[in-house]
C-alpha cells in the first residue's frame, strides 16, 4: 500500500485484475463497496448497515467511528475511467442534502441499533475508488470526510 497526495494506492488480485473490466455496472459497485466497507473496518468504523434503501434513496454504507463519535453516511462512487470524470465529481450538492436526509430517516428506524454508541452527530462521507490504474494492478481509494 502507497499513500500519494490523492489516496491510497492499493493493489488488486490478479483474479480482480481479470474480473474488473468484464464487471457489470452493479457488480463494480459491489465491488467498490466491499473494498470500502474493508477500509473503513481497517480504521476502526464499525459498519452498522449495507445498501439500505428507502422510497427516498439509498446509503451504500451506514457506520460509527468511535473516535468522532458519529454516526456516518458514506456513499462509494467507482470508476473504471475518468471519461466521465472522477468519481468525486459524481457527488453534487443535492446528493449530499439527499444523504443527510436519508441518514436522519436511518436513525428514525433504527436507532435502537445507536442507543449505546454515545454518538453525537451525522456526518456525510464519501469513497472514491478510481481503478485508472487496473491494467497495472493498482487502484487508487480515496477517502473524503469533510463535506
Amino acid at each position: 500500500m502507497m499513500i500519494t497526495a490523492g489516496g491510497l494506492i492499493l493493489e488488486l488480485t490478479s483474479q480482480e485484475i481479470r474480473s474488473i473490466s468484464a464487471f457489470s455496472k452493479r457488480e463494480l459497485g459491489a465491488w467498490g463497496e466491499e473494498k470500502a466497507a474493508a477500509y473503513l473496518i481497517s480504521l476502526g468504523v464499525r459498519i452498522l448497515a449495507r445498501n439500505w434503501r428507502c422510497r427516498y434513496g439509498e446509503i451504500d454504507i451506514v457506520a460509527f467511528q468511535p473516535d468522532l463519535g458519529a454516526i456516518l453516511a458514506v456513499e462509494v462512487k467507482t470508476r473504471r475511467s475518468v471519461q466521465a470524470g472522477i468519481p468525486e465529481e459524481a457527488i453534487t450538492s443535492e446528493k449530499l442534502q439527499r444523504m443527510r436526509m436519508l441518514i436522519v430517516a436511518w436513525l428514525h428506524l433504527h436507532g435502537e441499533i445507536c442507543r449505546d454508541l454515545h454518538w453525537r452527530e451525522l456526518r456525510v462521507q464519501v469513497i472514491a475508488i478510481d481503478l485508472q490504474g487496473a491494467r497495472a494492478g493498482e487502484y487508487e481509494l480515496r477517502y473524503l470526510r469533510e463535506l
